[in-house]
C-alpha cells in the first residue's frame, strides 16, 4: 500500500495543470458573455481580442494574424483582392451589389454599386494593407485595411457607404453616428440593413 500511494502521488506530481494566465482568461471570456447575454447585446468572436478568445476557448493555441499588401480590386462595397486573396473588411457591412435604396427625394437608386464605386475610387491605383483578425465560413480574410494609414473599414462607414456590423464587432458604432447625423451616403434616405437584405435574397 505505501509503495501505491507512492505511486500515485508521483503520478499528480508530474500530471499537467492549466497555467494561471489561462484560467483568468476563461473566467474573463466568462464574465463579458454572461454580461453581454443578461443585457441583451450581440457578442461575436471578433469583440474579444483574438488572442484571449482563443486562449479561453482552445487550450491557448492563439492563431498566427498575418498582413497582406498590394494593389487592390474592388469586388464590391466591403470586399477586395489583393493578389487573388479576397478579403472582407471587419467590423463593417456595406450594402450588396444588386441591392437597392431610396435617396432623399425617395427615388430608388442601386446604393450598392454606389458604395463599390467610391470604395474604387477611394483606393484607385494606391497600396492597401490589411491585417487579418479572422477568416470567414467563405475562405475569405477577415481584416482591417489601411490606404496610406487611415483605415478604410472607418472612412466607408463614415461617408455612409456601409454600417456598423454589430454582431461581430463594435469599432465602428461611432462612425455610423457621425455618417448617419450628417445623413451621408444610404442615411440620406431610407434602406434595408445589408444583413437583412441577404436574408430576404
Amino acid at each position: 500500500m505505501p509503495n501505491t500511494l507512492a505511486r500515485l502521488r508521483r503520478g499528480v506530481r508530474f500530471k499537467s495543470k492549466p497555467s494561471k494566465q489561462r484560467s483568468w482568461l476563461s473566467i474573463f471570456a466568462l464574465i463579458v458573455v454572461s454580461v453581454a447575454i443578461f443585457y441583451g447585446l450581440p457578442v461575436g468572436v471578433n469583440d474579444f481580442p483574438f488572442s484571449v478568445f482563443t486562449t479561453a476557448t482552445q487550450g491557448g493555441a492563439a492563431a498566427q494574424s498575418s498582413t497582406i499588401a498590394g494593389p487592390a480590386s474592388i469586388t464590391d462595397g466591403d470586399t477586395i483582392k489583393i493578389r487573388g486573396q479576397r478579403i472582407r473588411f471587419f467590423g463593417i457591412d456595406a450594402p450588396e451589389s444588386s441591392q437597392t435604396c431610396r435617396d432623399g427625394d425617395d427615388r430608388e437608386y442601386r446604393c450598392g454599386q454606389r458604395a463599390t464605386d467610391a470604395l474604387s475610387d477611394k483606393i484607385g491605383s494606391g497600396t492597401v494593407t490589411c491585417e487579418q483578425r479572422d477568416i470567414d465560413r467563405y475562405g475569405r480574410i477577415v481584416a482591417v485595411c489601411r490606404l496610406g494609414g487611415e483605415d478604410l473599414n472607418a472612412w466607408l462607414v463614415r461617408q455612409g457607404w456601409a454600417i456598423a456590423y454589430r454582431h461581430y464587432s463594435w469599432a465602428y458604432v461611432s462612425a455610423e453616428a457621425e455618417a448617419k447625423t450628417a445623413r451621408r451616403g444610404i442615411w440620406a434616405g431610407d434602406f434595408m440593413s445589408p444583413y437583412e437584405y441577404r436574408r430576404s435574397h
